[in-house]
């Protein structure tokens, strides 16, 4: 009772954990809603920090070209030589902000002045930015590279000057410090935000924080298209460092598309707050899930386990056969109060009924003492009179055989039918004698089998010849056909007693112009014998009591019969360790009466004798035929069976 107790407490356990299942799928619910409206709310910032940084390198980069379309168009710049230009130009006195180097290139390519040393004859043609510039006419930005002159990374911008009449008079041109222009990008995005300035080709430009160790690094190919896939947008994806981030990337310059400024928000800062506080949930539930659980747990041990277990023990009691068990429990109103109340009725009930029952079992007792007595008068009985009956009904059999035959003289007309007459009826006396023989035996275990290895093919050819006159004379089609090698380790006789038995009453049940099929198959382990025939059938409601003793049918009350075919023929099939059946689709259908045998060795070859053909008995020979009753009879033999008929005189219906 203890472990049903426990049971008890731990589903009230359930209920309470049920019970804080809401609460837990409201904080998920809130905790998901904020998750959502915070990453919303990241994309949209990352995009406008993006813009914000594109706008700072926007206008970073204006100052620049403005400052180069000044140098270019002013008149001393058309001047200047190698000797007086270093001096002129504006690097030298810090207003060149962006620019770490400028110089003034001529139209091949070659560095007419430069803020910074130079060799002679030094020529930029090669380089990105030139040849940009010189296909686009306008202001253009190269790619990255590191510089010849300095060794260190830079991009190369530059600026074509016209002349009035629209021909290339010169080009200004610088190096962007890349720190410069990281710093200018970085200005103003918010706190733990990643600016990333790369050109065309994924080469990092400047990266903030954190700018040297990233200069010159490529993206990776699926970050490159994510960031180039989404200008104007943003997206999800990992950093070159493997955080994710909320990406938004822009073109910094309008119109081109050489170089883009990304600006990426990690979404773990965002959603950390909002984890925080589902953490604070779930442990504010899991705290009061836990008060909940010791105060039902303790509380349930005092007023659900204890009663329970004492109800368990009184149970325990009266099973043990303590009739006077009873609880000890209060009936209050409660559910257990009233469960008790209800035990110890029950109690009291059984106890009452209890002494009822062994007063009935005792008058029980008797009646089945005489019954059983009376049973084995009856059986008894039965045995005696038909052993007594069975002693001079042979002797008179032969008696009237010989008169028959005429051995003893020859017979008048009348003397004939009257012999007739006595024939069947002593040979229908003999059957009835042999089959309550047969059915005291089965019910009393007296049946002996000689069981041997038995080929049914022989018996079923056997049977179907026996009856094929008696088929022919009543206006039947009778066929047999039996598989090879259906060996059954059986007692021949009985075998052949259960074939002879159901192809009477087929024939017996069969109108003039039917058929009666006779077939015998293997069917997995087993033999299975049928007979189909076309005759009277039989309602479902009627099978169950088909192999019952002394039972008819109720079409058939008016045929000859004892009703104890059938169910000698189960018995001695069941006795073989086989089974037996009966089909009908209805009264008039027909019906097919079949039994199964296990198969001798299947699946262990085993040598048999000869060739398997090992008759139940002699050959039964065909008499001669006196109208409707053909007489089957045995040669001489010293069985005191009585002869096997077929037709309409047989054992009588299932």
């Amino acid at each position: 009772m203890h472990g049903a107790a426990f049971s008890l407490r731990l589903r009230l356990l359930l209920l309470i954990a049920v019970a804080l299942l809401p609460a837990l799928a409201v904080s998920w619910q809130n905790a998901e809603a904020r998750r959502s409206d915070a990453i919303e709310a990241v994309h949209h910032d990352t995009l406008r920090s993006a813009e914000a940084a594109t706008m700072a390198a926007r206008g970073s980069f204006e100052t620049t070209r403005q400052l180069l379309l000044f140098i270019g168009g002013s008149a001393r710049a058309h001047s200047l030589t190698n000797a007086t230009c270093a001096d002129a130009l504006p690097a030298s006195d810090g207003t060149a902000r962006l620019l770490s180097g400028i110089g003034i290139i001529r139209s091949d390519g070659i560095v007419a002045c430069s803020s910074n040393p130079v060799p002679a004859n030094f020529s930029v043609a090669g380089t990105s930015s030139f040849t940009r510039a010189l296909a686009s006419g306008r202001f253009a930005v190269g790619d990255f590279s590191v510089s010849r002159l300095t060794g260190q990374p830079t991009v190369g911008v530059m600026q074509p000057i016209f002349h009035p009449n629209g021909t290339l008079a010169l080009l200004v041109g610088g190096a962007v410090d890349l720190r410069v222009l990281g710093q200018a990008v970085a200005m103003g995005t918010p706190g733990g935000s990643v600016v990333t300035v790369f050109d065309r080709h994924g080469t990092i430009l400047t990266r903030q924080p954190g700018h040297d160790p990233w200069v010159g690094t490529v993206l990776p190919l699926d970050a490159l298209v994510d960031r180039l896939g989404s200008l104007g947008g943003t997206v999800e994806s990992n950093g070159v460092d493997g955080e994710r981030r909320v990406y938004a990337t822009l073109p910094m310059l309008p119109g081109e598309g050489e170089v883009y400024v990304s600006v990426g928000t990690p979404l773990a800062a965002a959603l950390f707050p909002i984890e925080a506080a589902f953490r604070r949930d779930l442990l504010t539930v899991a705290a009061v899930g836990a008060l909940a659980f010791a105060l039902a747990w303790f509380a349930s041990a005092r007023w659900v386990a204890k009663p329970l277990q004492r109800l368990g023990a009184a149970a325990r009691q009266l099973a043990d056969g303590h009739l006077d068990a009873r609880t000890g429990l209060r009936h209050d109103p409660g559910e257990v109060g009233r469960l008790a109340q209800s035990f110890d009725d029950m109690a009291g009930s059984v106890q009452h009924a209890a002494d009822g029952e062994r007063a009935a079992r005792r008058e029980l007792q008797t009646a089945h003492d005489k019954l059983a007595e009376l049973d084995r008068f009856r059986r008894s009985f039965v045995n005696s009179a038909a052993h007594e009956l069975s002693n001079p009904l042979t002797p008179m059999v032969l008696q009237i055989e010989r008169l028959h035959s005429e051995r003893l003289g020859l017979l008048n007309p009348a003397q004939r039918r009257a012999m007739d007459m006595v024939d069947r009826n002593a040979l229908r006396l003999q059957h009835l004698v042999r089959d309550v023989l047969d059915a005291a035996r089965l019910q009393g275990d007296g049946l002996a089998l000689e069981c041997r290895p038995v080929d049914l093919a022989p018996l079923i050819a056997e049977a179907a010849e026996q009856f094929r006159e008696p088929a022919r004379e009543g206006g039947l089609a009778l066929t047999a056909h039996a598989a090879p090698r259906l060996v059954v380790d059986a007692d021949p006789a009985r075998v052949s007693q259960v074939l002879f038995n159901l192809l009477s009453n087929a024939l017996k049940f069969t109108p003039r112009g039917g058929r009666v099929r006779l077939e015998a198959v293997r069917e997995g382990e087993t033999a299975v014998v049928r007979v189909r025939d076309d005759g009277i059938g039989f309602a479902a409601e009627e099978a169950p009591r088909l192999f019952q003793s002394f039972s008819r049918l109720k079409q058939s009350v008016t045929a000859s019969g004892t009703g104890l075919g059938l169910f000698i023929c189960k018995g001695i099939v069941e006795r073989h360790g086989g089974t037996m059946w009966a089909e009908s689709e209805g009264p008039g259908q027909g019906a097919i009466f079949g039994f199964a045998l296990p198969l001798l060795g299947v699946g262990v070859p085993r040598p048999l004798p000869g060739s398997l053909v090992e008759p139940a008995a002699p050959a039964p020979t065909v008499a001669a035929a006196k109208g409707p009753f053909a007489v089957l009879r045995r040669e001489a033999d010293a069985s005191p069976e009585p002869e096997a008929r077929t037709g309409p005189w047989a054992n009588g219906p299932a």
